[in-house]
């Protein structure tokens, strides 16, 4: 029932949102980027907008098997410079995780019908109730974005609990050229490593997603799915989420 009662909040606070939304980009304020459905990008917001997301995660891999909430806020610090903050909320009555990651963008070259640009990833973990940090976030991400085609390449690791380094490659794909009135699709294939080390082992996930878009809302779902694991013993199982997100 608690659960409920958050899932129910969120989504109404982002139905509440919806003035604020318009207005904002009636001001004329950029829209927001893409990211990989399964990993990360060096996508910021403009200074002082805010990213609002509400999602569900049900996880069947080896080392998980529940239901999750996910809440994310994104705050632009400035137009290069962006803070995130995550409540991931199991529903198996495990702790709340609470993370804090910031992204600095320090590399952008505008191009005909695109961007490139880079940006360098850090954060720490909580659990809840704690103060302690649980784990430490580090990364590197890359990207293309342009009218047809999306390219992202990330590298990221997590020290101290539950270390593991990861690694993503997306490839995203605009079937259909609209304009920024009109609804607009963006089609997502990702790679997903995993290099966890106690004990070792090497997974690579596939995976499918896609961005709905309209004005600043957005709708994202996807599924992953086992390509590979170094380990024997228990077979891989899929993983998919679905959220929605609103910037304003």
């Amino acid at each position: 029932m608690q659960q409920a009662r958050w899932m129910i909040g969120g989504l109404l606070g982002l139905v509440l949102m919806v003035p604020v939304g318009l207005e904002a980009q009636a001001q004329g304020l950029p829209s927001f980027r893409h990211e990989p459905i399964f990993g990360l990008g060096p996508r910021t917001i403009w200074q002082g907008g805010w990213g609002i997301e509400v999602g569900v995660d049900r996880d069947r891999t080896v080392r998980e098997d529940r239901w999750a909430l996910e809440y994310e806020a994104l705050y632009g610090l400035t137009v290069n410079w962006a803070t995130t903050f995550v409540f991931h909320q199991p529903l198996d009555g495990t702790p709340v995780e609470f993370s804090v990651r910031s992204k600095y963008r320090f590399f952008r070259k505008d191009v005909y019908g695109g961007v490139y640009h880079t940006a360098v990833l850090g954060g720490v973990v909580l659990a809840e109730g704690g103060t302690t940090p649980r784990a430490v976030l580090l990364g590197l991400s890359g990207a293309y974005e342009g009218r047809r085609w999306l390219l992202f390449l990330t590298g990221r690791q997590r020290l101290g609990h539950r270390p593991v380094a990861r690694y993503d490659v997306a490839l995203g794909l605009r079937p259909i050229l609209t304009g920024y009135y009109q609804p607009d699709l963006v089609v997502m294939a990702e790679v997903n490593g995993q290099l966890f080390r106690d004990p070792f082992d090497h997974r690579v996930l596939g995976a499918v997603g896609f961005w709905l878009t309209y004005r600043n809302w957005a709708f994202k779902p996807g599924l992953q799915w086992p390509l590979y694991r170094r380990r024997s013993g228990e077979p891989l199982r899929y993983r998919w989420v679905g959220s929605v997100e609103v910037h304003f």
